[in-house]
């Protein structure tokens, strides 16, 4: 799995120990865009060689089996419009369907609506739309409520 795509001066690789401080700051970037920025408290010197990142894992789902959750998709903001997303997205689904996954699993910012219109128009489906689906959380404070309940 050490494949690299490359296209128009543009390469999508594996992310390298030496990328971490670049990767970081596109991660502040995408906290700013989130406007979560207020709970980041650290920031890093701007470097320009990486330009977009995706941040995804395996994840199992006991009636589909194994997919992919991609947890981030950045690319800078003034590189977009590049098609720098859609090669990181490819390369990650490429991976997925290599290791045999079932399908990936993408949560969108109910605010980000030009962010959830990308992924639809590439085929996406809102399962809060087609399935009924709601994915819920329980955070520590109240898993720790709940463990304790009797």
């Amino acid at each position: 799995m050490n494949s690299t795509i490359e296209s128009n001066d543009i390469v999508i690789r594996r992310a390298k120990p030496q990328d971490s401080s670049q990767v970081y700051n596109l991660m502040i970037e995408l906290a700013v865009f989130l406007k979560c920025d207020r709970e980041m408290t650290l920031s890093s010197e701007h470097q320009s060689t990486i330009v977009g990142y995706s941040l995804y894992f395996h994840i199992y789902n006991f009636l589909e089996g194994f997919g992919i959750s991609m947890e981030n998709l950045y690319v800078s903001k003034s590189h977009r419009g590049m098609g720098i997303g859609k090669m990181l997205w490819q390369e990650v689904t490429r991976i997925g369907l290599e290791l045999g996954s079932t399908g990936i699993l993408i949560i969108v910012d109910n605010w980000n609506k030009a962010s959830k219109d990308w992924y639809t128009r590439r085929g996406c489906v809102d399962l809060t739309e087609t399935k009924e689906y709601h994915y819920l959380t329980l955070g520590r404070k109240e898993m720790e409520a709940f463990v304790n309940d009797a």
